[in-house]
């Protein structure tokens, strides 16, 4: 590690003081104020760790706001719970030329549920103030401090919060006290701090200066995979009477089994609405089958990130009295119920979305946001996604897709991977037939199938109301007053990720008719959307999460008065990143288009950029071709 002498670390705290520097927006370099909606000029964030299980935050934060787009970086916030204590917490506005025009009061505070009116979440909550102003460039300053009794995770720093915003000067400081042992996992940032050891401490340092404001390319990963990040956690800490390491997976998983052990007990009434809902199961997955639609049916989810509302989950026999919970406590409840038929499953830890456990050789609690559940059977495993109340049994989504998960047992924690499916699995199979008028007219009837992860294409519009759905359905058709005569969509059956939709379309003008001609294009239903913008000197690798595949069957029966003039050519192309093939055969009255588009999964250095983009493109265009007909 690198030493620095301790004065220069201290002058790096004070520095940046709004009331000792001027920070006039003029200030700023041309370099920095390039792509930029807002510029933070200064943020120190300090960790002192005072003992495995004591610790208190310090933040100043000083940013410019430049435009109206920055807009969403205005309001100051710090959430606090019944393990934390906001000591102190302000702000002020600053003008153009860095003189203040606003302090923030007391009555300016808002003091904020996280969760509503919630009970079991009563006491999970945040204070903010907006530094909103109208009169562009201002800058907002707020200082803040919290003090922890019992820290888990130290929250990951990220000079760079978003894109479009640069940095003048960014510190992250832990304070540890008896040379508490803290592990770091740097992304795009120096591999090891600067650092100091004194009599009783060690002191960690870490700094972004003069960093440009990076702007979002297409196909991006995570900006946490991309933006400097650091992930940092004791190695030992202590929570609510609780102590634990993060060693190890396995040491980790270790401490949340002694969270959860024994919170599993329910009611002696859902006992025996489960034992008599399962009576007549002849396996363990009929049953668990079972009692998942009556957790469904049971529950609802209240949105809270893990760490909010505790680390440990609330008591099954709570949700069983309630009906709610978070992702932590559904997840608990699940077991319980299975429990119940003696059927083993376990508790799971996960990142979901973009909040992935991305270093399996870096235990931490930040990088998992999310609790699903388990179930391992004799002849396979299934997993539960506990806060879906529409979900069938053993489909998790594209957030929980192909990742790694912390599974939670009573000899500790062991890291697996949850299922990836693949394109064969992941599909969209649709069957139309179209009968053309000679106004270009167009009736159509349309049989789709979702399956695999392209069930969340139509999942989420299932437990809407009929009248919802028509509203969905015309707003997102890309035709020219489209009439829905009637249409139909639901899970093809509860057992499997199926989502199965009927459509009956009357499609005013649908092919062009001029003159003696009209041109058809062929691609009713599923055209590829213009692709995105070229990116000249693209800095950022690309991805895509998951791979599909899409068979467009179409049949046109084309009208008796008009005979083909000229047709499209079959095509088939093929590259590393998919493949796409068209073909169109046409008789006397008819003509039948087949469309297949396979999308692989996949990370990709950003010198292939073009050549995906071209691929793309190649399929845009030729999802437009038309064939012409003339009339006899």
């Amino acid at each position: 590690m690198k030493v620095i002498p301790f004065l220069l670390l201290f002058l790096s705290f004070i520095v940046g003081k709004a009331n000792e520097v001027s920070f006039g927006a003029s200030l700023i370099s041309d370099s920095l104020m390039e792509n930029a909606n807002a510029v933070i000029r200064y943020d120190s964030i300090s960790y002192h760790l005072i003992s495995p299980g004591k610790a208190v935050l310090k933040r100043h934060k000083v940013i410019t706001i430049l435009n109206e787009h920055a807009e969403g970086l205005t309001e100051m916030y710090v959430l606090y719970d019944r393990n934390s204590k906001v000591t102190s917490f302000s702000g002020e506005v600053l003008d153009a030329h860095g003189e203040r025009i606003r302090k923030i009061k007391k009555n300016d505070i808002t003091d904020n549920s996280l969760v509503g009116s919630y009970t079991l979440f009563q006491d999970d909550r945040y204070l903010s103030f907006d530094g909103l102003h109208h009169s562009y460039p201002y800058t907002i300053v707020s200082d803040y401090e919290i003090a922890y009794d019992g820290i888990v995770s130290i929250n990951r720093w990220m000079p760079i919060p978003t894109y479009k915003v640069s940095v003048e000067k960014s510190v992250f400081t832990i304070i540890s006290e008896d040379h508490q042992k803290i592990n770091f996992k740097p992304v795009n940032l120096p591999q090891e701090p600067e650092s100091e050891e004194k009599e009783n401490s060690t002191v960690y340092h870490w700094r972004v200066i003069n960093k440009k404001a990076l702007e979002r390319e297409p196909y991006s990963p995570s900006v946490t995979e991309i933006f400097p990040v650091l992930w940092s956690t004791p190695e030992k800490f202590e929570f609510e009477n609780t102590s634990g390491e993060f060693k190890s997976w396995d040491s980790f998983g270790q401490w949340k089994w002694n969270l959860i052990e024994g919170r599993q007990e329910v009611s002696e009434k859902t006992k025996n609405e489960v034992l008599e809902l399962i009576r007549n199961a002849t396996n363990d997955k009929a049953k668990a089958r079972l009692i998942y639609e009556y957790f469904q049916n049971k529950t609802r989810y209240i949105s809270i990130q893990l760490g909010i509302g505790g680390w440990q989950p609330f008591p099954a026999l709570v949700v069983d009295e309630v009906g709610y919970g978070d992702c932590k406590a559904l997840s608990n409840y699940m077991i319980a119920l299975l429990n119940i038929a003696g059927i083993h499953s376990i508790y799971s830890v996960i990142g979901n979305g973009d909040s992935k456990i991305k270093f399996p050789d870096f235990p931490s609690m930040g990088q998992a946001n999310h609790v699903i559940v388990c179930v391992p059977f004799e002849s396979d495993t299934t997993w539960l996604e506990c806060t879906s109340q529409e979900y069938p049994f053993g489909y998790i989504g594209t957030g929980n897709n192909d990742r790694y998960v912390l599974l939670v047992t009573e000899q500790g924690g062991k890291l697996v991977k949850t299922p990836s499916l693949d394109k064969d699995v992941n599909l969209q199979i649709r069957k139309a037939e179209v009968k053309l008028d000679s106004e270009g007219n167009a009736k159509a009837m349309v049989s789709t199938e979702f399956s695999g992860l392209q069930y969340g294409n139509r999942n989420f519009i299932l437990s809407e109301s009929k009248e919802e759905q028509q509203k969905w359905y015309l707003k997102n058709m890309d035709f020219n007053s489209p009439k829905l005569n009637s249409f139909r969509v639901q899970e093809k059956n509860h057992n499997s990720p199926v989502v199965e939709e009927e459509l009956d379309l009357f499609l005013p003008s649908y092919s062009t008719v001029s003159g003696t001609r009209m041109f058809l294009k062929p691609n009713l239903l599923n055209s590829f959307s213009r692709p995105p913008k070229r990116v000249r000197d693209r800095k950022f690798p690309f991805e895509r999460e998951f791979a599909y595949t899409d068979i467009d069957s179409v049949i046109y029966t084309i009208p008796d008065d008009f005979v083909l003039e000229s047709s499209m050519n079959d095509t088939s192309l093929d590259t590393e990143f998919g493949a796409y093939s068209i073909s169109v055969k046409i008789d006397e009255s008819s003509l039948v288009y087949v469309r297949k588009v396979i999308m692989n999964k996949g990370h990709w250095p950003a010198e292939k950029y073009e050549n995906f983009r071209s691929f793309l493109n190649q399929m845009y265009k030729l999802d437009q071709g038309k064939v012409v007909f003339v009339k006899k």
